[in-house]
């Protein structure tokens, strides 16, 4: 290739890399942001799991029952209060179901990531086309990151549902 001809192949290789940056970025931005959506889910799931245990043990003691005796006096005694817990349980596996497919599509942009990671990092070192993907190698990494600690606290997420549902296993509609 001539020298022209090496500098045109070059500046659209940069724009490409430019724009799968642009592209990298707002997965990055998006990965961020539904990370903290996440721990703050957790949060407030564990809190609302403390709050559960709180109300149970105080009808217990207040209607002088089990606590596996509770849903039914509820459902005896003041309906609308079961039937809300019961909705909620409901809620928790659905967004039990829902983290899990987050949590395959996040496997997924792991896997695909990792592949793009490995095109990048496996070109010829003394390249100026190495040099032009060092910031895309560095984001790919960023995000693979990011799709894992998304899938560790989806997880958490998971379990802290779980705690909720097997908290109102007798409670169903």
């Amino acid at each position: 290739m001539s020298n022209v001809e090496t500098n045109e192949h070059l500046s659209n290789l940069k724009k490409e890399i430019n724009k799968k940056i642009t592209t990298e970025n707002k997965q990055i931005s998006k990965l961020n942001s539904n990370n903290e959506k996440i721990i703050k889910a957790i949060k407030g799931y564990s809190d609302f799991y403390n709050e559960l245990s709180t109300f149970l043990n105080e009808s217990k003691n207040d209607f002088g029952i089990e606590e596996d005796e509770i849903p039914k006096y509820f459902k005896s005694n003041i309906n609308e209060v079961y039937e809300n817990y019961a909705h909620i349980k409901l809620d928790a596996l659905d967004e039990i179901s829902n983290q899990e497919h987050y949590i395959e599509s996040l496997k997924r942009g792991v896997k695909k990531s990792e592949k793009s990671l490995k095109f990048y990092e496996s070109q010829d070192k003394d390249s100026d086309f190495y040099e032009i993907c060092q910031p895309l190698i560095k984001l790919y990494e960023t995000e693979i990151e990011l799709f894992n600690k998304n899938e560790e606290n989806s997880r958490k997420m998971i379990n802290e549902l779980e705690k909720i549902s097997k908290k109102l296993d007798k409670w169903k509609l």
